[in-house]
């Protein structure tokens, strides 16, 4: 056999490293909490030819982010129709450069597109899309799609399952969805951490002012601690409350009711946001509570900074983003999370505040109200997200990911 050239091995490198060097196209199909934007977004910082699909339910999911350009155009797309978007020009001026995607793509046009593609990287409840389409896909878990539709014996749950053990890889970012990798007999699944974006939510002092209180604690957590029975959301699926906002409350009155002046500040959103506000009147807490709307992202990023103490979520055993957000912002953050997993997602644990039952909120609302204390757990927040969060070194190895599915470079 015939050994090739120094030329035309120099011409057969040359070729390859070509070949590697062709930008890729990855779709990312979904943006629940923002989460797939931020990967469009941060995968194309990297050299990487991502687009980000987008249903009519999501629209007003990207409108937070006040981070948008002229250049975002490249790589939204809307699916289905929806009579949302001129409101939302209104309302957000600086979405007047996406008056041009008032033309919107068709679900059956949406799966001819997705065929033009290298890779699909699919979020919450488009993880049925992918096996219709016969490209390699990653199916990224965010929670109810697979604790709860896909544990459901309805069409749309059977479906989610299917997406899910189809995928070349199956990720996850929330530290809940470990138990049903072995209910649904999933083998290829790896933990990936959300990205954050350290220069966004990052420490800083903000004129944003409260009153004279002792301590501040801000609860931006969905309102959502009874049983409730969702069908028109969760296709049939009857889901539990996850939040337990109730006993973070009842904590709090204990604190007041011993003689402390402390705030707690509410977001009023959720499916319990009504009984919240009775149960703050029944507690007899309501000149200590305040409920603000909905904010957007710079709006949260700005109550972070102002608030002493960040109050998350108690029934889940897992952190979501506003715990990492927070502690971006160098804020100790009061959240319950489960040991057995988090020490299998991370090598060390969080620096946060951890508890679960009410006695055990108390207890920390009361230690928190020494600023030492709170400097020194937020310090440490802000040091763990910068090591395992930062949003380069989560990309990096998603892109290393994508090349093991793929088998070659793509940067």
């Amino acid at each position: 056999m015939l050994e090739d050239s120094p030329k035309q091995s120099q011409d057969h490198t040359m070729l390859k490293s070509q070949f590697n060097n062709i930008k890729i196209r990855v779709a990312i199909l979904g943006n629940l909490c923002q989460v797939g934007y931020n990967f469009a977004k941060f995968l194309r910082r990297k050299g990487v030819n991502a687009h980000l699909f987008i249903s009519s339910k999501e629209e007003s999911t990207f409108v937070e982010d006040s981070d948008i350009d002229s250049t975002s155009s490249e790589y939204l797309h809307f699916v289905g129709n929806s009579n949302n978007l001129p409101t939302i020009l209104n309302v957000y001026p600086v979405l007047k450069i996406y008056r041009g995607l008032r033309s919107r793509i068709t679900t059956t046009r949406l799966i001819r597109l997705l065929r033009s593609f290298d890779l699909i990287h699919s979020l919450n409840g488009w993880n049925y899309f992918p096996p219709r389409v016969g490209k390699k896909y990653i199916a990224f878990t965010t929670g109810a799609d697979m604790t709860e539709v896909a544990m459901s014996q309805t069409k749309y749950g059977k479906r989610m399952r299917k997406g899910f053990q189809q995928a070349n890889l199956v990720m996850h970012g929330n530290l809940n969805q470990l138990p049903y990798f072995k209910k649904l007999d999933l083998n290829k699944t790896v933990f990936l951490p959300f990205p954050i974006d350290v220069n966004k939510y990052h420490p800083y002092h903000t004129d944003l002012s409260f009153g004279n209180f002792e301590c501040v604690f801000f609860a931006p957590s969905s309102l959502d601690w009874t049983y409730k029975y969702l069908k028109q959301y969760y296709y049939g699926v009857e889901r539990v409350s996850g939040k337990g906002n109730d006993r973070f409350l009842k904590a709090f009155a204990r604190l007041l009711h011993e003689g402390y002046n402390a705030l707690a500040i509410l977001v009023y959103h959720g499916v319990d946001k009504e009984k919240t506000k009775q149960l703050v009147r029944a507690l007899g807490i309501a000149s200590n509570v305040r409920f603000i709307q909905k904010l957007r992202k710079n709006e949260m990023i700005q109550y972070y900074n102002a608030s002493d103490v960040v109050v998350d979520q108690f029934d889940m055993g897992s952190h979501g983003l506003i715990t990492l957000e927070a502690m971006s912002c160098a804020k100790p953050v009061i959240v319950s999370i489960r040991k057995e997993w988090e020490l299998q997602c991370y090598p060390e644990p969080l620096p946060i505040i951890n508890c679960r039952t009410e006695n055990e909120i108390y207890r920390q609302l009361k230690l928190a109200l020494k600023r030492e204390y709170r400097e020194k757990i937020g310090a440490q927040a802000r040091e763990w997200i910068m090591k395992y969060h930062h949003w380069e070194k989560v990309i990096d190895k998603l892109i290393r990911h994508y090349e093991t599915i793929l088998g070659r470079k793509i940067i």
